[in-house]
């Protein structure tokens, strides 16, 4: 891998971790939005869950940047981010055209950001990692 590549998928790395960075950042600080959500989904203790997958995705996201099981992590991550996806974001089902468009627009970022996932699970992190081979 050309040192170019390396760096391109570093900072890949990077920027898919902000993500769930700040995701985490708002599930830690509790915001509203985020516990009425998770209370939607009428699942138990809503601040624990809201805790827990905030600590989840600081994990998660640390790993792939600093390459410590970027591959699994990144799988972990895909996995997360597609249930997430499919359950908090039924753009199908908004009911003004202004929610359908912004959940349709999260919807397919998120999406894409899986595409990214799956790219980092394939090929590993790359030379710029703690460990590249996990």
């Amino acid at each position: 891998m050309h040192d170019s590549e390396a760096i391109g998928l570093f900072l890949a790395r990077l920027l898919m971790s902000c993500v769930f960075l700040f995701s985490a950042i708002e599930k830690l600080r509790k915001e509203e939005e985020e516990i009425q959500a998770i209370v939607g989904l009428h699942l138990p203790y809503p601040n624990f869950v809201a805790i827990l997958a905030g600590l989840c995705e600081i994990v998660g996201a640390s790993m792939l940047v600093f390459g410590v099981g970027a591959r699994l992590a990144s799988v972990l991550l895909a996995l997360f981010l597609v249930s997430v996806t499919i359950i908090f974001l039924q753009f199908w089902k908004a009911p003004t055209r202004q929610v359908r468009f912004g959940q349709a627009n999260a919807f397919f970022g998120n999406l894409g950001l899986v595409g990214g996932l799956t790219y980092v699970a394939l090929i590993g992190p790359g030379p710029l990692a703690i460990f590249p081979r996990l």
